[in-house]
Order: structure tokens, then C-alpha cells, then sequence
């Protein structure tokens, strides 16, 4: 579920130990250009980081964005995008970056 992956990047966050987290943190700041979306919607200014996951179900395609933007990593973000049967891929990077920048970008 989306609380889940929120639960897990606010553990990453705030519990893992402080190498393992700064380890995690660099990498998911250091996406491919093709990743760039989802929770990089916030925009660059805001220091995003995030993981990506889509797949196709029986309803369609399922498009998810998890990871956190802001000064220390402070806002935290994740969304599970069903577009049962109302859109490819495409729709939901769209969809999911777009929700991603209105809550998260200055």
C-alpha cells in the first residue's frame, strides 16, 4: 500500500543508521534521467529522491512513486497510481508527477 512504501521511506529516513541511510538517499537523488518523474515532479530545487515501480494487472496499469523532496529529506511521498483501465504508462508517469508537484513543489 502507499502507507506501507511511506512507512518504509520514513524508516530509511529516520532510523536506519546514519551510513546505510545516506548510502539510499544518494542513490534514489541520483535517478537516470528516465526515472525523473513521480515524486521529481517537487522539482530540482527541492532536492528530490525516489523509486519508481509500474507493472500491468488485470485492471490495467498500476504506476507507483515513493521518495521525498525539501531541506533534509523533510517531506515524504508516496503514491500508488491504479488507472484501471484508463490510461498506459504514459498516463500514469503524467498523472503521478503532476499530483507530485502540487504537493510537494514551492
Amino acid at each position: 500500500t502507499a502507507d506501507d512504501f511511506d512507512n518504509l521511506m520514513n524508516y530509511i529516513l529516520s532510523q536506519m543508521n546514519s551510513a546505510d541511510s545516506s548510502a539510499i538517499v544518494a542513490e534514489m537523488q541520483r535517478v537516470g534521467p528516465e526515472q525523473q518523474w513521480g515524486v521529481w515532479g517537487a522539482g530540482s530545487a527541492m532536492a528530490p529522491g525516489n523509486k519508481n515501480g509500474w507493472s500491468t494487472e488485470e485492471g490495467g496499469w498500476v504506476v507507483n512513486s515513493v521518495g521525498f523532496a525539501g531541506p533534509g529529506q523533510r517531506y515524504t511521498l508516496a503514491i500508488m497510481n491504479a488507472l484501471g483501465g484508463h490510461g498506459g504508462y504514459d498516463d500514469g508517469v503524467k498523472t503521478t508527477t503532476e499530483l507530485s508537484r502540487i504537493l510537494l513543489a514551492p
